[in-house]
């Protein structure tokens, strides 16, 4: 199934379903993660509300789609989704290369990992396509919004942003698609809110890339939280 849609530029942009699907495939079984692969859908028949829906969101800049298993499989495969996707990656500069170490878990986040970090607005029973912007850093209109504010703004927007392990993913998935860049790794500058993530307490997960220490590093703050250097990626949920 392609879907046939058009950039925020009116340019065509095309997405081929089936071709997708087997990357992020072969992405999940490159990295050991073949509990994932096996989940992700071969073949497509959207309905033409779903569709509409990816062609309009197309024109507002979303022109990267991730597969992804359920979000309870996701969740029952936490701490190896982490493992996996923060290993040395072959080819990267040694300046951006992964630490042997992993990322950084701040306290609140270490105790509750894997199995008390809670997923939010997910269907835990179907796979599903995510839409995000192919962008560096979070989108600079998100900066300075409270975990309660951006939440606020996708319910308005009919969006949704990114659990621990998307984020881990895309980290890794954008890592090697940009490998060549001059900043590889997304959200170096700017900390990006994981709206649908959170600890017991209620508080909201985020994370970034720290340059010098050479990992990903995530964190949990209040709802109220609020700083200049902290966004958030919005993202679309296509359930399949």
């Amino acid at each position: 199934m392609i879907i046939n849609a058009n950039n925020e530029k009116g340019q065509p942009l095309d997405f081929d379903l089936e071709k997708l699907a087997k990357h992020w495939v072969e992405f999940y079984k490159a990295h050991g993660l073949d509990m994932l692969a096996q989940h992700i859908p071969s073949s497509f028949n959207l309905p033409e509300d779903k569709v509409e829906h990816i062609q309009e969101k197309a024109k507002q800049g979303y022109n990267h789609l991730i597969f992804f298993p359920s979000a309870s499989t996701q969740d029952a495969n936490l701490g190896q989704i982490k493992m996996t996707m923060e290993k040395p990656l072959a080819g990267i500069a040694t300046r951006e290369q992964y630490i042997a170490d992993g990322s950084f878990l701040w306290t609140e986040v270490a105790d509750s990992f894997p199995n008390r970090i809670y997923t939010k607005n997910r269907n835990f029973n179907k796979p599903y396509i995510m839409m995000v912007k192919d962008l560096g850093e979070v989108p600079m209109y998100t900066l300075g919004m409270t975990p309660a504010e951006a939440r606020e703004a996708n319910v308005k927007n009919n969006e949704q942003s990114f659990t621990l392990s998307e984020y881990f993913i895309f980290q890794r998935d954008y890592t090697i698609r940009h490998i060549n860049d001059s900043k590889p790794h997304p959200d170096t500058d700017f900390y990006a809110w994981l709206l649908d993530s959170e600890v017991p307490s209620g508080n909201v997960l985020k994370g970034h890339w720290h340059n010098v220490y050479k990992q990903l590093r995530i964190n949990a703050n209040t709802l109220s939280d609020k700083s200049d250097f902290r966004g958030f990626r919005p993202s679309i949920i296509i359930e399949l």
